[in-house]
């Protein structure tokens, strides 16, 4: 083979002319700091085999070297002074500046050999060649004139060892080869310990497929790229003078696993990986400024310009894998979240990412795909059912759709970020205060809003409620959100009516009680609420009687009365009206009713007392509670009054052995029962229609025993 030894000996000479004591110490300072790395070599080696076309590159770890062949174009004189200087290349789609670059090779050997074309030589010092003429038995085979280059490191004593070198190589990752537009193979050839291996790269429509042979797994990658034009010279770097035209990259990994690893320590490509975190979950690649040495990306305006520009691929590539039936499931694991990016550079990248996406229709809803504005997210599932879009609709002045069932939180949280409205409690209350959308709504649909209420307002945990807790809840109350035994419509507290009680009807008369208390102070809850088994209802769904028993338990908290008999109605609604002066706004013939009432259920006040599930001192409640008819004799006419049973004695008509009447003859002050109750009683025509309600007491009988006198009474005087 006839070398061009005269090339190497005129670059040679010049070196020797420009040779400089300061300059070779400045090269070994840089190299050791730049290049430390020790794979940092085959970055480099990579890098320029993409820059001569090369398909493949090969790695050979020998007893006493290290040799690295590809199948590129081979050297020409440019390249040999490039090779032997330390200043950028001048080719503008070169993806690295080989001077520079190349002298990573010195951290490994001191007299890296190139064979290449008509060109064979050593390279001492950086930048000092010397023309050889012999090649290696490991890489004669490998050798060809017409195309290729052979790069020999020897190993050198004091640098980096075989074994280090080696251990080193096969940390290299897969993804090395994503981003190269030329290069598909890189071989790996271990002569020391007998082991081969390669990572292979297949490009088929849009995708890209990588097989590394060492690790035996796949890995595959949605490709989406754009030529964008360079219209604004200024932002062009040094080095970069005349682009008119750059491609950028974005590759979407389509595995959940992987997606997750590049959001934790994805790099910032520049062709080859650089050291600049990302923090994305999918890998982003341009003709970025790198760093000296490719450690990171520079802070200068073309980089920004590329990461606003690669956000907006980022946006059109997430609108068109939506429905990929591929990635169309990692859609939303794509898009990271605010507090996930770090760096200001990647963050021009997702704040043009964050705008694109807000204007594309990547919300599923069952209407299809729409824009993220028009999305609603529950809080709670249930809520889909309580406010339909429908009512949303009306709720919030627009049409709007809910997403799909199903989406993960993550899904949740970047469609916020997108503007998409969350619905929760405080819509939930606003919708109730719409009166006449409650009324089309079924009773069905009032026990799954209270189920709901019931995990919003757990009475349980009031005590740790926060402000905004406790003030919905205020409004909550006042609310009609209680379907009433005629399917009226009442809030849970009235102004109107501080003492108003909400019962489920359990046994009781709800006629009976319609007709004493006709201003609305008992309220029943309609009986599709009660449980089943109590109104002798058959149910065969057990999921809506588990709905009934929780909404039960927590109407109960809220004020409902949830175990409500007649002595509730006595104590609870009865009494209070005459401790209160209330009574004194009713006529005599509802007075006469609260009368009877208590009369009729005397018996029932008395089992409960015996069951011990009422206290005894609701009969000394009564007594001194209750107000009966009476009159009294007064400037020769009769005066009548309402008082209390003891300070009453029986008039004649309850009795021929009343006699106190007679016996007080004439005395002013005295007051006697009136008659009105037994006039009242001969009066009422269906006198007795309360089912198979058995009354035990008569008037006489009831009077005596709240404490109505039969005799005189008989006052211990005080000293």
């Amino acid at each position: 083979m006839n070398w061009n030894i005269n090339l190497i000996q005129q670059i040679r000479a010049a070196k020797e002319k420009e040779k400089s004591e300061d300059r070779d110490n400045l090269l070994e300072l840089t190299s050791h700091s730049l290049y430390g790395e020790k794979i940092h070599y085959a970055l480099e080696l990579i890098q320029n085999a993409e820059d001569e076309a090369a398909k493949s590159i090969t790695f050979i770890f020998n007893d006493g070297d290290v040799s690295i062949i590809n199948d590129g174009k081979p050297f020409d004189k440019k390249d040999v002074w490039r090779i032997c200087s330390v200043r950028p290349g001048g080719k503008k789609r070169r993806i690295g500046f080989f001077g520079i670059g190349f002298k990573s090779v010195f951290n490994i050997t001191k007299k890296p050999q190139i064979i290449s074309g008509e060109f064979n030589f050593e390279v001492e010092n950086y930048v000092y060649p010397n023309a050889l003429t012999s090649i290696s038995e490991n890489v004669k085979d490998y050798r060809s004139p017409a195309k290729g280059a052979i790069f020999i490191l020897p190993y050198s004593s004091g640098l980096s060892s075989p074994k280090e070198l080696i251990e080193n190589f096969n940390l290299i990752d897969d993804k090395i080869l994503l981003f190269l537009r030329e290069l598909e193979e890189l071989n790996f050839i271990d002569n020391t310990n007998k082991i081969n291996w390669a990572i292979k790269r297949n490009t088929e429509n849009g995708l890209i497929s990588l097989q590394n042979t060492h690790t035996n797994q796949e890995t595959k990658w949605k490709v989406f790229h754009r030529d964008i034009d360079v219209k604004d010279e200024k932002i062009v770097p040094k080095g970069k003078e005349g682009i008119d035209e750059t491609r950028i990259t974005i590759i979407f990994p389509i595995d959940s696993s992987a997606i997750e690893a590049l959001r934790k320590s994805g790099v910032a490509y520049c062709y080859l990986p650089t050291k600049k975190r990302t923090d994305l979950p999918f890998l982003i690649q341009a003709d970025f400024l790198p760093t000296i040495g490719r450690e990171s990306i520079s802070d200068e305006s073309w980089n920004y310009w590329l990461m606003k520009e690669l956000g907006n691929l980022a946006g059109n590539a997430i609108d068109e894998i939506k429905n990929d039936p591929l990635l169309g499931s990692f859609l939303y694991d794509f898009i990271p979240l605010p507090e996930e990016v770090q760096d200001e550079l990647i963050k021009q990248l997702y704040n043009t990412f964050i705008e694109a996406l807000k204007g594309k229709e990547i919300a599923k809803t069952s209407k299809g795909w729409i824009k993220p504005i028009d999305c609603i997210i529950p809080s709670n599932d249930r809520l889909r059912h309580i406010l339909s879009e429908t009512d949303l609709k009306v709720l919030l002045g627009k049409e709007v759709f809910y997403v799909n069932p199903g989406v993960s939180r993550r899904a949740k949280n970047v469609l916020f970020e997108l503007g998409a409205k969350k619905v929760g409690p405080r819509e939930v209350v606003d919708f109730l205060k719409n009166e006449e959308a409650l009324k089309k709504k079924d009773k069905e649909w009032f026990l799954s809003l209270h189920d709901y209420l019931s995990s919003v307002f757990d009475a349980s945990s009031q005590r740790n409620w926060g402000e905004d807790t406790k003030n919905l809840f205020e409004e909550l109350e006042k609310t009609k959100l209680i379907l009433t035994d005629d399917d009226s419509l009442v809030p849970l507290k009235d102004p109107a009516m501080p003492d108003r009680l909400i019962c489920y009807p359990q046994n009781i008369d709800v006629a009976e009680i319609h007709q004493l208390f006709s201003e609305g102070e008992i309220v029943f809850l309609n009986r599709y609420f009660q449980e089943s088994s109590i109104v002798h209802r058959k149910e065969e769904n057990p999921e809506i009687e588990e709905r009934r028993n929780r909404v039960k338990n927590w109407l109960n908290s809220v004020g409902v009365r949830k175990y409500f008999k007649q002595v509730h109605i006595i104590k609870d609604v009865i009494l209070p009206k005459f401790s209160s002066g209330k009574y004194k706004n009713y006529d005599d013939l509802r007075l006469y009713k609260f009368a009877d009432y208590i009369r009729i259920h005397w018996s029932t006040i008395e089992t409960e007392i015996r069951n011990k599930k009422l206290s005894e001192d609701i009969i000394d409640d009564i007594k001194s509670t209750v107000l009966l008819r009476a009159f009294c004799y007064k400037d020769g006419g009769i005066v009548e009054e309402y008082r209390k049973a003891g300070e009453i004695y029986f008039s004649k008509r309850f009795g021929k052995n009343e006699v106190m009447e007679d016996l007080f003859e004439g005395i002013e002050g005295v007051y006697f029962l009136s008659p009105y109750y037994l006039n009242r009683e001969k009066r009422e025509i269906k006198k007795r229609k309360r089912g198979k309600q058995k009354v035990e007491h008569t008037w006489r009988k009831f009077f005596d025993i709240l404490g109505v006198w039969s005799s005189p009474i008989v006052v211990k005087e005080e000293n």
